[in-house]
């Protein structure tokens, strides 16, 4: 499924980003909605990526007879409003939930981490810099308390 969507040239991320921001809320009916925010409240965000699993697993084929990826991402759509709870965690809990631990999720993201904060400074969304970007940046008011000279700038009321 991921070579086919690279050979439609649709990222995996304009799929997923969505379910990812809104907690797959509007996208499944109702009912499948709630189990699953009850569940991602209950363990936190390793659910997300059970459920995209599950998505992609239950609608594999489906999927991978579009070759045009808005009728691709449309088709998803349409088929998610009407995907049923107990299927979708039927298959999170049998096919995913011993092969998606946190230690995977968390070693996953650290050797992606590097790359995106590359691309974010590529793309002027970051600034570049040798530090790491979790790094205090200097405030507004460290610059007020020197002169260009280095000395201190005294202060104007006397006390």
């Amino acid at each position: 499924l991921h070579n086919h969507f690279r050979d439609v040239c649709l990222p995996l991320g304009m799929v997923t980003l969505p379910w990812f921001l809104c907690l797959f809320v509007r996208l499944l009916p109702w009912e499948s909605t709630l189990r699953v925010l009850d569940w991602f409240f209950a363990e936190g965000s390793r659910v997300l990526f059970l459920i995209s699993l599950s998505i992609f697993t239950h609608y594999q084929f489906l999927l991978l007879s579009f070759i045009d990826p808005l009728e691709l991402v449309n088709a998803l759509k349409a088929q998610l409003l009407s995907l049923k709870a107990e299927t979708l965690l039927k298959i999170a809990f049998e096919v995913f939930d011993e092969k998606v631990s946190y230690s995977l999720l968390e070693d996953l993201r650290a050797v992606i981490y590097p790359q995106v904060i590359s691309d974010l400074q590529d793309a002027g969304i970051l600034p570049s810099s040798t530090s790491s970007p979790c790094s205090p940046s200097p405030s507004p008011s460290d610059d007020l308390e020197s002169s260009s000279s280095g000395q201190p700038i005294p202060d104007p009321i006397p006390s």
